[in-house]
């Protein structure tokens, strides 16, 4: 692709045009209400209506109610939207470890006939994620070289870089990558090529995709909006105008997770 097409890139968002013509896949989204926030169209047809607006050719989901309330009845309800919307909507598996008794049967569930694309842990249910009650998500995760969303917040960066060295054929996506101790989350990003940097609300820091890349290459740098709770239009528009190669922001948009969703 040309210059010319970066220039077309930015007049359409200026006009709030859809971006039909290149690939546009949301790595970290959430469908449904959470039960302390008012969350305005959260439902997945509105998903949908935003999606197509924007021209969002895919995005992959897990349900706000899982971070806090029953993941196996928000696994449920997030697999039969995607059998609604076959190809548009994709789905990560939600597990929280306080149940760890309930694991191996919800993950039988989540991944039998490949219905669900990848794992979510969130810091919210309470453990670290190499506590012992993790490990039988983490051992299932390695042996199907699995995609797996885990929110970093202000975790210990060493966690990560020995999770990613014991679990190396699992494709670690680092949700929010821009808080805590991020030049090190950087750092070690770089040194295991298993870990990958999520801009999920890493656009509020001006220059952040641009020191992203600079870090670890576009390849490992992936668009994530946290929609419902943030705005994809924002997320897009801040790789767009960002300082990078065309072929940079085409990566980030959707090559990238294109190619771990193909793996």
């Amino acid at each position: 692709m040309t210059s010319s097409m970066n220039f077309n890139l930015i007049e359409r968002i200026n006009k709030e045009l859809p971006l039909s013509d290149i690939l546009i896949i949301d790595a970290h989204c959430h469908i449904g209400p959470y039960f302390s926030l008012f969350l305005p169209k959260s439902g997945a047809r509105d998903a949908i209506e935003q999606m197509d607006r924007i021209g969002i050719n895919k995005i992959v989901v897990s349900a706000t109610a899982g971070i806090t309330s029953d993941f196996q009845k928000a696994n449920r309800n997030i697999l039969q939207i995607t059998r609604s919307y076959p190809g548009r909507i994709l789905a990560y598996g939600v597990f929280n470890p306080h149940y760890p008794e309930k694991i191996e049967e919800e993950l039988e569930f989540c991944f039998e006939k490949n219905q669900m694309v990848g794992i979510k842990i969130h810091s919210d249910h309470g453990l670290p994620y190499d506590h012992e009650n993790y490990e039988k998500v983490w051992k299932f995760a390695q042996e199907n070289e699995m995609i797996l969303l885990a929110h970093t917040w202000k975790e210990d960066v060493h966690m990560f870089d020995k999770l990613a060295r014991k679990y190396s054929r699992v494709r670690i996506l680092l949700g929010h990558s821009c808080y805590g101790a991020r030049d090190s989350l950087f750092r070690t990003c770089k040194k295991r090529d298993n870990l990958y940097l999520d801009l999920t609300y890493a656009y509020r820091d001006y220059g952040i995709i641009e020191k992203m890349v600079s870090a670890v290459g576009s390849e490992r740098v992936l668009f994530g909006s946290d929609m419902n709770w943030f705005s994809q239009l924002h997320g897009i528009g801040s790789i767009i105008f960002s300082r990078i190669s065309n072929d940079d922001k085409l990566n980030i948009l959707g090559r990238n997770m294109d190619r771990l969703l193909e793996a």
